[in-house]
């Protein structure tokens, strides 16, 4: 295509038609590089975007994976402290005794420990039974005295029961005196109360024997568990008598507020 003559009556025509294509190629080429601009800085936005979602992602499962880790934590101290507690509780074994049937319808139990085949009673359980009972010094036998009727029974570790009441009482004259028939008549008489070891073998207790009058005078009294021997220890007697601990000279007796010892022969030391 020639050059166009200035003096040609189409010259201003052409030349504006042509300043039109040149200003609308330089557009084109504006608007073409703004949008490959456009499109860049999109794509860097997107990835931007893209990149902080997954950063946000990966922080939510962090915390979420930090959060179970801290629950099962939890759960583990939470499980250390019971096995723990459940640990310091004392530890209730089932205790080992036999069964005893009282005369007023209530059991007992005779408690005992064993420690290397080794066998020793220990007490009466329930505390509450208000059973008077004694366990001799090396523990292999228990006296228990029935409240009600006032029987003696002494066992061993085998639940042997050997019955060590005195069932009767004979005066100088001959007459006999039952148990029952006087604890029957006479309201709050004391035959047997209180009893005690001295030794392995014999038990003292306290009663209003020999006497069957309304007298308060009390009398020592001593028992063999083997023999079932009872004899009355009339120089210990008095209005109050407590048995203590046992010593070397003997069990601790005090009488209205004087203190004796007896030994299992029958001696007393003051």
């Amino acid at each position: 295509m020639g050059k166009t003559s200035i003096f040609s009556k189409d010259y201003e025509k052409i030349k504006k038609k042509r300043r039109r294509r040149i200003a609308a190629a330089i557009i084109f080429i504006m608007l073409l590089t703004v949008g490959v601009l456009f499109s860049s800085d999109v794509k860097v936005w997107a990835n931007k975007n893209l990149n902080i979602k997954s950063s946000l992602n990966i922080f939510k499962k962090k915390d979420k994976d930090e959060k179970a880790k801290g629950s099962e934590k939890v759960k583990d101290v939470n499980k250390a402290k019971k096995e723990n507690t459940e640990k310091a509780k004392p530890q209730v074994q089932e205790e080992k005794g036999y069964a005893v049937m009282l005369s007023n319808g209530n059991q007992i139990k005779l408690v005992y420990e064993e420690i290397s085949n080794d066998k020793k009673f220990k007490y009466v359980a329930p505390e509450t039974s208000g059973v008077s009972y004694t366990i001799n010094p090396f523990g292999k036998n228990i006296v228990i005295l029935d409240d009600k009727n006032q029987n003696l029974l002494c066992y061993d570790l085998d639940g042997n029961q050997t019955d060590i009441t005195k069932r009767e009482y004979v005066s100088d004259s001959g007459t006999t005196f039952l148990k029952d028939a006087i604890l029957t008549s006479k309201t709050g008489y004391v035959w047997h109360s209180s009893p005690k070891f001295i030794d392995d073998e014999n038990v003292a207790y306290v009663s209003q024997l020999p006497w069957f009058n309304n007298e308060a005078t009390k009398y020592v009294w001593n028992v063999n568990i083997k023999t079932k021997a009872h004899i009355c220890i009339s120089r210990l007697s008095g209005q109050k008598i407590t048995f203590g601990d046992i010593t070397d000279k003997g069990i601790t007796v005090v009488v209205d507020e004087k203190t004796y010892y007896l030994k299992g022969n029958g001696e007393i030391l003051e």
